[in-house]
């Protein structure tokens, strides 16, 4: 196992040195998929299934991460579409729905300075929450 994890690191370290040369990158990229392909299909359910657990384990420390965050003007269309997701989200949580109009939401003015921020997150550049 610790050849094959070696030999992974290998192709990942081939992979980013030929980022510039895209031939060479789709074909290490290719030779990559096609032992991952071959890894999984030689497993049993049982070690597939514990390498798929191991897998989600480490997914999500890394992407938390790969998580940036800027100050951004609540005027955008990501900062519209974070409040969106988090309206949306409340609606579904109350039997009644959720209104933003008939709540004490922030108002833009309060979300710039001096009188304050808005901080969105995005992962690989898409935003995926806010807050102030």
């Amino acid at each position: 196992m610790e050849d094959l994890i070696g030999y992974l690191d290998e192709i990942q370290s081939q992979l980013t040195f030929a980022a510039e040369n895209g031939q060479h990158a789709r074909r290490l990229e290719r030779r990559s998929d096609e032992l991952a392909t071959n890894i999984l299909e030689s497993l049993s359910d049982q070690q597939h299934s514990v390498l798929t657990a191991a897998m989600s384990q480490v997914e999500q420390p890394l992407r938390a991460s790969m998580i940036t965050f800027g100050i951004e003007p609540p005027s955008t269309s990501d900062a519209r579409w974070c409040f969106d997701q988090y309206f949306a989200e409340l609606n579904s949580r109350f039997d009644g729905g959720f209104d933003p109009e008939l709540s004490g939401s922030a108002h833009p003015e309060e979300l710039t300075p001096p009188s304050g921020l808005l901080i969105l997150g995005r992962l690989q550049g898409r935003p995926v929450g806010c807050g102030h």
